[in-house]
Parts: structure tokens; C-alpha cells; sequence
């Protein structure tokens, strides 16, 4: 098939995907085994190097649990479930805290902890991830309420925003309303926005940053480095923070040339007047390569891991 369409002109790329059902029982309706294939097909709709897949009965195990997800998170959402957690983020001069992320946590009353990876894709697939942001850009307002009412030394805590969110009309009005009947001021809830979100529409997107700055919402380019990167995008976009991805440091087998890559993202981001942010710090040897190169502010397991806001209440408290 792939042979075919290259037979013919044309000035975009065609990347066809195959899903494949083996029919070993010829009596099952016809309708099953094309949801089969739709299935296989699915699984691989982000890989243009295979093109086809082979359906598995394990394909209808990860159906069944994100159908039952689906039919929970409405009740969940309702229930409190989802917890908002912070994993603080430290001054690389100082190794002092300067702020953190909030990040959700489902506490299922059947499975226990359940981590963003077992259900967030789900969300942005099905629009469910609108409802889930501002529900976590809610609760955290309710904690820095919380903890500037117990005097304590509050730090920015900054907040993922979903692609459904962001091309969403009603944005700039829905963070303005829950910072305001908070009385939280629009720069301690800094917005992360993934890099590959930038890249899509970067001129539709920039009006909107350009409204959220105006409000005096900061804006964070998150997870730069992970796969989509495009350098005009940072030329083209008025954002104040880059959040560099450690996978740099993910193949040790180019060690070298990685440390040459990201010192010369570091070394242009403070050229562009950029604040940088290293998340992913697992290592001592790369936060001292990464205070080397004058990166602002670390962010990984190596100081604290993600915790809940008891925890990190306590952190506050023991911040002169």
C-alpha cells in the first residue's frame, strides 16, 4: 500500500496505518472483528515507522479498564478523589525552596494511589481533562489561601493547562475568576504549557499568552527537549520560563554531546531573558553540571519527590 501512494504526486505526506485481525473463528459477528482491527490500529497511531499492528486480547483488558475509568470520573471528580500534590522546586545557587508544581493524584477508593499516567490520556482524549484543570487550579488557589492566612512564606505553585483548555473562549475568564475569589495574585499561579501544544498553532496560541501575561499570569513552555522542539517558537511566543527536559541525559552513550546541547539551550534561554528550570533531577552529577551552567532552578527526586499538601505545608513552615 505504501508503495502505491508514493506512486502519486502530492505536496503532503500520506503515512497510512494498518490494524489487522486474524480471523481464527469465522463465526464471530463482522462488526467484532472490525473493532478489532480498530483497536490494533489505534495502538499505534503515533507510530509512522511500522505502520500496521497485529490485534492482542490484551488490547480488550486496556479497553475494559479505561471504559471503567470513564464511567468514574464524573462521581470521582464529585467525591474530592482527586488530590492535588507538590513537588517543590529549589534556587540552583542556594538549594533553597523558591516554589513547586502541582500535580494530580487519583486516590481511588477501590485501587488506591493512581498516578496521571493511568488516566490523564484518557481525559484528553475525551474533553474530561477541562473539568479535571480547573478543579486542580481551584484546589491549589484553596491551599495558597489557606497557607497566606497561616502566614506562612507562600512560594508560586505553577499548574498544568491542558491543550482543551487553552483553545478553549472561556480560559482567561475562568483563571481570572478563581484567582480573584481566592485573592491569590495571577503570578503565583505560574501556567505550564507543554512544548508540542506551542509547536500546533503557534500564532493562535500566542494571543492567548499574550491576554494571560497581560492578567499577569506567567508563563512556563514545560518539558522543552522531549521530542517536538522548534526553536521559532521561542522567537514567536512571549514566554518567561523554560522548563528543560532531562531526557537529554537519557542516553548515556552521548553524554558528551548532550551536556553540549543543553548548556547552549541554558546559554540561550538567559540570552532571550528566560528563566530556566531543570525538571527531572535524579542525579548529583547532574545538578552540578546543571549549576554549572547557570540553570536557575532544579526540580526532581534528588531534593523532593511529588508529596501531598500536608507535607509540603510543613516545608513552608520551616522556611525563614
Amino acid at each position: 500500500m505504501k508503495q502505491t501512494l508514493r506512486a502519486f504526486y502530492s505536496d503532503f505526506l500520506l503515512s497510512p496505518l494498518f490494524g489487522i485481525y486474524v480471523i481464527e473463528d469465522p463465526s464471530i459477528a463482522t462488526s467484532i472483528m472490525l473493532d478489532n482491527a480498530t483497536m490494533a490500529v489505534k495502538s499505534i497511531q503515533e507510530d509512522y515507522i511500522n505502520g500496521y499492528a497485529y490485534y492482542v486480547d490484551e488490547f480488550h483488558k486496556t479497553l475494559a479498564q479505561e471504559q471503567k475509568i470513564i464511567e468514574q470520573m464524573e462521581q470521582a471528580l464529585e467525591n474530592e478523589e482527586f488530590e492535588v500534590w507538590f513537588q517543590p522546586k529549589y534556587c540552583a545557587k542556594d538549594q533553597k525552596i523558591c516554589s513547586a508544581e502541582a500535580l494530580v493524584r487519583w486516590m481511588h477508593p477501590d485501587s488506591g494511589l493512581m498516578l496521571p499516567g493511568e488516566f490523564i490520556h484518557i481525559f484528553e482524549r475525551n474533553g474530561f481533562i477541562q473539568k479535571l484543570d480547573k478543579y486542580v487550579w481551584n484546589k491549589t488557589c484553596s491551599h495558597l489561601k489557606k497557607w497566606k492566612e497561616m502566614n506562612l512564606n507562600i512560594q508560586p505553585i505553577s499548574v498544568n493547562v491542558s491543550r482543551a483548555n487553552l483553545y478553549s473562549r472561556l480560559i482567561e475568564k475562568d483563571l481570572l475568576e478563581i484567582v480573584t475569589t481566592h485573592g491569590i495574585p495571577a503570578h503565583y499561579m505560574p501556567l505550564e504549557i507543554t512544548e508540542s501544544v506551542f509547536v500546533k498553532d503557534v500564532f493562535l496560541l500566542n494571543d492567548k499568552i499574550t491576554k494571560l501575561k497581560d492578567m499577569g499570569f506567567s508563563i512556563q513552555m514545560d518539558d522543552f527537549g522531549s521530542g517536538f522542539s522548534s526553536l521559532n517558537v521561542l522567537k514567536d511566543v512571549s514566554i518567561d520560563t523554560l522548563k528543560i527536559d532531562m531526557e537529554f541525559f537519557s542516553d548515556t552513550k552521548h553524554i558528551d554531546k548532550s551536556k553540549v546541547i543543553v548548556a547552549s539551550v541554558v546559554q540561550m534561554a538567559k540570552n532571550l531573558g528566560l528563566l530556566t528550570v531543570a525538571e527531572g533531577v535524579e542525579r548529583q552529577t547532574q545538578a552540578d553540571f546543571l549549576r554549572a551552567i547557570d540553570v536557575d532552578v532544579l526540580q526532581g527526586f534528588l531534593y523532593a519527590k511529588p508529596m501531598p499538601a500536608k507535607e509540603y505545608e510543613m516545608i513552608l513552615k520551616e522556611i525563614k
